[in-house]
């Protein structure tokens, strides 16, 4: 029992062990003391850094049951990355990658998220890379239940709304509509429900051949089925009450009638 001071202790046996009790250890006086070892350091308990870095050349490898834990709010955890595809990755017991996190290029990062070695989500900042969702399942926003590919919801008193827009000018805001179909039928359609009960649609359907199409206008009765209202055949022939309109505009119906009302105001 007492204290040992010098400037170098080695340990000279294989199995030879150092034991500090109770109290405070210092090594090194000055922030340029630098303590070295080579091995594993097995630590039961806590590693305290009250000021400075902890600096990894190689990896850390926090097991099973551990983990970290940082206060404060001004990046209590930085990883800084020395260059492209440098930064930080989570593995599963097997060493399989679950989720990882890098530099990209000089001023972007990347997160990935991988599903049996497999990158399932990507989210970059980088201009030139593709961010992307690819699962297999549904993704909602605003919900943890989506009932659809991508499902938005709201359940304030909001409208739930999604916006495209083009922000240069010249430039349209567009939204395209790609089935697959090789028969006569719909192959894209927007749909209006009221709290679940359809009530409208606009459906683009094949006409006659793939590269051909026509629009149906479906509305319904209360207590009624969807039907069809209003066509646009493929040469450009509008039929109300009729799906197979022969002249620019014909109309069915047990009355039918084109009615033109004068409001009593000049044009």
């Amino acid at each position: 029992t007492g204290t040992v001071t010098a400037q170098e202790f080695h340990s000279e046996f294989v199995s030879a062990s150092i034991t500090y009790t109770s109290g405070s250890h210092k090594f090194g006086d000055t922030s340029d003391d630098i303590q070295s070892m080579t091995g594993s350091l097995n630590i039961s308990g806590s590693l305290g850094v009250n000021d400075g870095n902890v600096h990894v050349v190689d990896k850390m490898i926090v097991g099973s049951g551990s983990g970290f834990n940082f206060s404060g709010d001004n990046n209590p955890f930085t990883v800084a990355a020395t260059g492209n595809n440098v930064g930080f990755q989570v593995l599963n017991q097997t060493g399989t990658q679950l989720m990882q996190f890098r530099q990209v290029s000089n001023n972007a990062g990347e997160l990935n998220l991988f599903s049996a070695g497999s990158t399932k989500v990507r989210f970059s900042s980088n201009g030139s890379d593709e961010s992307y969702i690819n699962t297999g399942t549904n993704v909602g926003i605003g919900t943890n239940n989506p009932g659809a590919n991508l499902h938005l919801y709201t359940n304030t008193s909001a409208n739930t709304t999604l916006k495209i827009e083009a922000d240069t000018n010249n430039q349209r805001a567009d939204i395209t509509l790609d089935g697959r179909t090789t028969s006569d039928q719909s192959f894209s359609e927007i749909v209006a429900l009221n709290n679940g009960d359809s009530v409208g649609a606009i459906a683009f359907n094949r006409d006659g051949a793939n590269d051909a199409g026509n629009i149906t206008f479906t509305t319904q009765v209360a207590s009624g089925a969807m039907t069809e209202r209003m066509r646009i055949t493929s040469t450009g022939n509008v039929g109300i009450g009729t799906n197979n309109p022969s002249d620019e505009l014909e109309v069915h119906g047990a009355t039918a009638a084109i009615k033109i009302r004068s409001t009593g105001t000049s044009a």
